[in-house]
C-alpha cells in the first residue's frame, strides 16, 4: 500500500462513532471553504444515518465558529457511479423484466429441469446470475471452457474422465440458460442493470473527480470492481475512505484506526473473540487479573427467554423502561421478522412508535388482501366467503351508499344463506327472482337492490370472461384484464387513495411496463403465481416518521449509534444463520469462481456483531431457549462472550431487573379500566321471565328443555338459536333432510318433483317403485350436484339404500298403509301451552294410526325413550292423540330397520307422564324457577349455546 493510499484510508475502531469521525474529517479537510460543503459528496450504503450525519457536521462546524452549513451531497456508490456514466446505451431491464426473461428461457429448455416449480427456479437462477455478473465470473461463450473452469474449481484438473455427471449437468444448466438469457436481452435491445453498472464502473475516470471531494463510509461488502475503483480513487487522492474495523473480507486494511486508546470494554471483547490466541480459560483469567471488576457488567446483558412470546415481552418491557429513563434513540437489531411483528404489536399497544425501514411484504396489506379475494372470487365462481369479503371491503364500490350496504346484506341473508346458493351469479339471480315471486310486493326493494349489485359484479368480471378457465393467453391480456376489472369495481380509485394501495398499483404498472411487447403466454394458474410472487417479494414502506425505536437488520447497522440497543433473536438460526442449501455449486466452487462463500459471510456477520456491541452504552442480547418443542442454543458468539465472562469473574451477564419484571404482572401494559375483574364464573342458572316462556313448543324445544334447561332458556326463551349457516358441502343433517324429501315425494307427493307412487306397493310392482324413487332422488339432489361434485357421494349412498328401504316398505304395506306425509300438527295443552310438530309419516292400520319418524343419524335408544329422557316419540303421540304406535325408522348405510318404538299401554302411560311433566315444568318456569345448565357430556357435545353457557370456565370451580 502506498503512503498516499494509507493517508486516504482511515479505520473506524468499534468503539468510535464512524459518522462523528467522518464529520470531523470533512469539516477539518474543508475548513477554508466553510460554510460551503456543496462540492463534497459522501458515499454510504444506506440512508438510515443521513439526518444524524447532518447534525454531526453542523456540530463540528460550530466548533470552528460556523453556525450554519450548505451541506454536502449524500448518496450511494451505485447511484453516484451511474450518474457519472455519460453513455446510457440500450434501455434497462426492469426487475420484472429480468424475471420474465429468465422465466421464458426456462420454458424454452424444459429438458434441463423436469418437475420443478418454474418461478422458484427463476429466483434461484436470478440470484446466481446476478452474482456471476457482478463478480465478473460470467460463463465463457465456449461450453468446454466453462466445464474446464468448473473442473478446476472442483479440483478435478484437466482429467476428462473425472467429469462426473452432476458436474456436467450443472455446467449444462448454467451455461445454456445464461447464454439464452443474454440472447433474449440482445434480441429485445435491453441491457441488464447490473451489467450496465459494471460498465459504468469500468468507464469511470478517477482524473475527472476533483481531489478531496469524495468520501466513503459504512461499506463492509463490495464487489471486486467497486473495491478496485475505490482503491484507485484513494491512490489518486480523490477519495477519503473510512473503513470499519475489524475489516471485513475484501476490504482494505487501514494502517491507523484513528481511535482513542482502547477502553476496558473494548479490550474485553477483543480478548473474548481472539480465538486464535491462548485457550479461552487462560485468556479469561489473565484478563480478570488486570481488571478485577468486569467492564462488561454496566454495558452488556444477556437474556435467554423461555419462548417466542416471552422474548417479545422482554423486549417490550426493556424498551419501555429505557424510555422512562430518558433514552430517545433505541435500536432493535434482528433478522427474525416474526419477532419483529410481535414486538411492533406490543409497542403499539403501549402507544410507542416503531420505525421499521424494511417495511413489510405487500401481501400482508389490506389492499393486497382485497385484490387476492377478488381474484379468488373469480376463480371459484363467486363462492360465498371470498365474495362476501370482497363486497365488505372498503376498497370495493367505494361510494358504499346505504342502498349498497342494504343490497350486500340482502344478498347474503336472503339468497346465499336462506336459499343456500354458495356460488354462481346466475344461480343467485335465478333464486332471487324465485324468492321475489314467492314473497310478492314485500320483496320489491330488496330484489331491485340485489339485482343491481349482481349486475355490477357481472360487469366487473367481464374483462376476465373466458380467461380464468381458458387456454394460455398473452401475459399482457391478464394485466389489462386485471386493471380494467379493478376500475369497474371502483378499486382503482380506492387503491390510489391508500398508501399501500398506491404501492400495489405501482407494481402492477411496473409488471405491465417490463412485460412490454414480450410474447409471453400464461394460463390462469401461472398468472396467479406470478402476481402472488410479486406481492410476496415486494415491500411496502410507509412514510417514515420520527420514532424513538428503530428496527434494523444486522446488515444495516454499519453507521448506526444508539442510546440503548437490543440484539434480539441472537440464536444459531439467525446469527449467523445456517449455510444455505444451494441447488447449484457448492461453497468451495463458489469461492473458486469468485462468488461469496459462506465462510466470508460468517466473517462479515461476526465483524458487524462485534462493532454493534459498542454501538450503544447499554446493550441487551436476547434469544429464546426453546423452539419447535426442543431446546435452542444462543449464537456461538454470544456463548463465547458469556463463557469468557463466567470464567473471568464467575458470574453470568444478566439483566436482573428485567428478569424480575418478566415475573411481575404489573410490568405489562395495564388497561386504563380500573374496574374489578368479574367473579369466578359459576354454573349458570338464570330465571326466565314469564313473558318469555314460549307459548308454543316444538318437539325439539321440548327435548331441549329435558336435555338442559339452560339450553332451552338461551335458545328458546331468549331466541338466541343461531341461523343456519351456508352449506357449501352437505352435512349428515342436510343428507337426512333430502332423504325425508325423497320419501315425502314418493309416498305423499310434493310440487315440482315426480311422484307420488300410485297403486299397491308389493313385489310385483317393485321395479317400477324403485325407478320412481331413484328418479325422485336424482331430482332432489340435482341442485346439490351443481354446487359440489362431492355431493355425488351422498346421492350414491342414498341410492344404495333404496332396495333395502323398499324391502321394508313392502313388508310394512302388508299391515299398514301410508295415510299422510309431512303432517304439521298443533295441540293445545292445559295452561294455554300449544305443542306443535311435524310428523314425517302417518300410517293407518287395523289397530289405528301409527307415526313413523325417519332417522338417517343415530336415533335414541329404547331405554332412553322408556325412561322419558328422549321425548320425541311421546311428543308425536301427544300431537296425534289416537296414535297406537310411534316409532323410529333407522335409515343408515346398508340397513333399514325399525328403531325404538312405543305402543299399547306403554305408549299411553308414557304419553300421559310426559305431558304431566311438561306442564309442571312450564308452570315452574312461569313461577320463576331457575334454569341451570346440566353440563351433561352428551347434551353438551353438539350444543350451539356453548359460547353463552361457557361450560369450560365454570366447570373448573366445581
Amino acid at each position: 500500500m502506498s503512503s498516499g493510499q494509507a493517508t486516504r484510508i482511515e479505520g473506524a475502531a468499534p468503539g468510535t462513532d464512524p459518522l462523528e469521525q467522518l464529520a470531523r474529517r470533512i469539516v477539518e479537510d474543508h475548513r477554508d471553504r466553510l460554510p460551503d460543503l456543496t462540492s463534497v459528496t459522501l458515499l454510504r450504503p444506506r440512508a438510515h444515518g443521513d439526518a444524524r450525519l447532518r447534525r454531526l457536521l453542523l456540530a463540528a462546524a460550530r466548533e470552528q465558529g460556523v453556525e450554519a452549513l450548505l451541506g454536502p451531497r449524500i448518496t450511494s456508490l451505485r447511484q453516484w457511479v451511474m450518474e457519472q456514466d455519460p453513455a446510457h446505451g440500450a434501455p434497462l431491464l426492469g426487475d420484472h423484466g429480468r424475471e420474465l426473461m429468465l422465466f421464458e428461457a426456462l420454458r424454452e429448455h424444459p429438458q434441463l429441469f423436469e418437475r420443478h416449480d418454474t418461478w422458484r427456479l427463476v429466483d434461484t437462477l436470478l440470484e446466481l446470475f446476478r452474482e456471476l455478473t457482478l463478480s465478473g465470473a460470467t460463463p465463457p461463450a465456449a461450453y468446454e471452457a466453462f466445464v474446464q473452469r468448473l473442473r478446476e474449481a472442483y479440483g478435478l484438473g484437466g482429467d476428462d474422465s473425472a467429469c462426473l455427471e452432476p458436474l456436467g449437468r450443472e455446467a449444462r444448466i448454467v451455461h445454456t440458460l445464461w447464454h439464452a438469457w443474454l440472447e433474449q436481452q440482445r434480441q429485445e435491445g435491453r441491457e441488464d442493470p447490473d451489467a450496465r453498472y459494471l460498465r459504468a464502473l469500468a468507464c469511470l475516470e478517477p482524473g475527472n473527480i476533483p481531489p478531496g471531494s469524495l468520501y466513503a463510509a459504512g461499506y463492509d461488502e463490495l464487489l471486486p470492481a467497486e473495491t478496485a475503483l475505490l482503491n484507485g480513487l484513494t491512490r489518486e487522492g480523490r477519495l477519503h475512505w473510512l473503513v470499519g474495523l475489524p475489516a471485513a473480507p475484501g476490504m482494505p486494511q487501514p494502517t491507523s484506526d484513528g481511535a482513542d486508546p482502547q477502553t476496558p470494554f473494548s479490550a474485553f471483547l477483543d480478548q473474548a473473540f481472539d480465538t486464535d490466541g491462548a485457550p479461552l480459560r487462560e485468556r479469561a483469567l489473565a484478563f480478570a487479573q488486570r481488571h478485577p471488576s468486569s467492564p462488561a457488567t454496566p454495558r452488556l446483558a444477556l437474556l435467554g427467554a423461555e419462548d417466542a412470546e416471552a422474548q417479545a415481552a422482554a423486549l417490550d418491557i426493556r424498551i419501555r423502561a429505557w424510555l422512562l429513563e430518558g433514552h430517545r434513540h433505541i435500536g432493535v437489531v434482528t433478522d427474525d421478522r416474526r419477532l419483529a411483528r410481535r414486538l411492533r404489536a406490543l409497542l403499539e399497544r403501549a402507544g410507542i412508535d416503531l420505525d421499521d425501514p424494511g417495511g413489510w411484504a405487500l401481501s400482508t396489506t389490506r389492499a393486497a388482501a382485497a385484490l387476492e379475494r377478488w381474484l379468488e372470487a373469480l376463480e371459484e365462481d363467486f363462492e360465498y366467503q371470498p365474495l362476501m369479503d370482497v363486497l365488505k371491503s372498503p376498497f370495493v364500490f367505494p361510494e358504499r351508499t346505504e342502498e349498497h350496504l342494504f343490497a350486500v346484506y340482502r344478498l347474503e341473508q336472503d339468497v346465499m344463506l336462506r336459499e343456500n346458493i354458495p356460488r354462481n351469479l346466475a344461480r343467485m339471480r335465478e333464486h332471487l327472482f324465485k324468492r321475489a315471486r314467492r314473497l310478492g310486493p314485500a320483496s320489491e326493494r330488496s330484489t331491485r337492490a340485489v339485482a343491481s349489485l349482481l349486475d355490477a359484479l357481472e360487469e366487473a368480471a367481464v374483462p376476465f370472461r373466458g380467461l380464468v378457465r381458458g387456454a394460455a393467453r398473452p401475459a399482457g391480456d391478464w394485466l389489462a384484464a386485471l386493471q380494467e376489472s379493478l376500475r369497474r369495481l371502483g378499486m382503482q380509485a380506492s387503491l390510489e387513495a391508500d398508501p399501500a394501495g398506491r404501492r400495489l398499483l405501482e407494481e402492477v404498472r411496473a409488471m405491465a411496463a417490463d412485460l412490454g411487447s414480450r410474447p409471453l403466454s400464461m394460463d390462469w394458474r401461472e398468472f396467479r403465481t406470478w402476481l402472488g410472487r410479486v406481492l410476496e417479494t415486494r415491500h411496502f414502506r410507509p412514510h417514515p416518521r420520527p420514532a424513538p425505536v428503530r428496527l434494523m437488520s444486522l446488515g444495516e447497522t454499519a453507521l448506526a449509534r444508539f442510546d440503548a440497543l437490543i440484539i434480539a433473536a441472537a440464536d444459531g438460526e439467525h446469527l449467523p444463520g445456517h449455510e444455505p442449501v444451494r441447488a447449484l455449486f457448492n461453497d468451495g466452487v463458489r469461492h473458486a469462481l469468485g462468488l461469496e462463500a459462506w465462510h466470508d459471510r460468517v466473517a462479515r456477520q461476526q465483524g458487524r456483531f462485534r462493532r454493534l456491541l459498542e454501538a450503544a452504552p447499554r446493550v441487551l442480547i436476547t434469544w429464546q431457549r426453546e423452539r419447535g418443542g426442543g431446546p435452542q442454543r444462543p449464537a456461538p458468539w454470544v456463548e463465547l462472550i458469556d463463557a469468557f465472562h463466567r470464567l473471568a469473574w464467575g458470574a453470568p451477564l444478566r439483566d436482573e431487573a428485567l428478569e424480575a419484571w418478566l415475573k411481575t404482572p404489573d410490568a405489562l401494559v395495564q388497561s386504563p379500566d380500573t374496574a374489578p375483574l368479574p367473579a369466578t364464573p359459576q354454573r349458570p342458572a338464570p330465571l326466565l321471565p314469564a313473558a318469555h316462556v314460549p307459548a308454543k313448543l316444538s318437539a325439539s324445544a321440548h327435548q331441549d328443555l329435558i336435555d338442559c334447561p339452560y339450553r332451552f332458556y338461551a335458545a328458546r326463551g331468549l331466541g338466541l338459536a343461531p341461523p343456519e349457516e351456508l352449506a357449501e358441502a352437505l352435512s349428515k343433517a342436510d343428507y337426512g333432510e333430502r332423504v325425508h324429501l325423497c320419501l315425502q315425494a314418493f309416498h305423499g307427493g310434493t310440487p315440482e318433483l315426480p311422484g307420488p307412487w300410485q297403486g299397491p306397493l308389493d313385489e310385483a310392482h317393485r321395479a317400477e317403485a324403485q325407478t320412481l324413487l331413484e328418479t325422485i332422488s336424482k331430482a332432489v339432489f340435482e341442485k346439490d350436484l351443481e354446487d359440489n361434485f362431492m355431493h355425488r357421494g351422498w346421492l350414491a349412498r342414498w341410492r344404495a339404500l333404496i332396495p333395502a328401504y323398499l324391502d321394508w316398505a313392502i313388508e310394512r304395506a302388508e299391515a299398514w298403509q301410508v295415510q299422510d306425509t309431512e303432517v304439521s300438527r298443533e295441540v293445545a295443552l292445559a295452561t294455554g301451552t300449544v305443542l306443535k310438530g311435524r310428523l314425517d309419516r302417518v300410517d293407518a292400520g287395523e289397530a289405528g294410526q301409527g307415526v313413523i319418524d325417519y332417522k338417517t343419524g343415530t336415533p335414541p335408544a329404547q331405554k332412553e325413550v322408556d325412561a322419558g329422557e328422549a321425548v320425541q316419540l311421546p311428543t308425536y303421540a301427544l300431537l296425534l292423540e289416537d296414535s297406537q304406535r310411534v316409532e323410529y325408522l333407522h335409515l343408515d348405510r346398508d340397513k333399514v330397520k325399525s328403531g325404538a318404538s312405543l305402543e299399547g299401554e306403554a305408549l299411553t302411560a308414557l304419553r300421559e307422564a310426559v305431558a304431566t311433566r311438561l306442564l309442571q315444568l312450564l308452570e315452574r318456569l312461569r313461577a320463576g324457577s331457575p334454569m341451570p345448565a346440566w353440563g351433561d357430556e352428551k347434551a353438551c357435545q353438539h350444543c350451539t349455546m356453548d359460547v353463552v353457557c361457557r361450560r369450560g370456565s365454570w366447570e373448573q370451580g366445581l
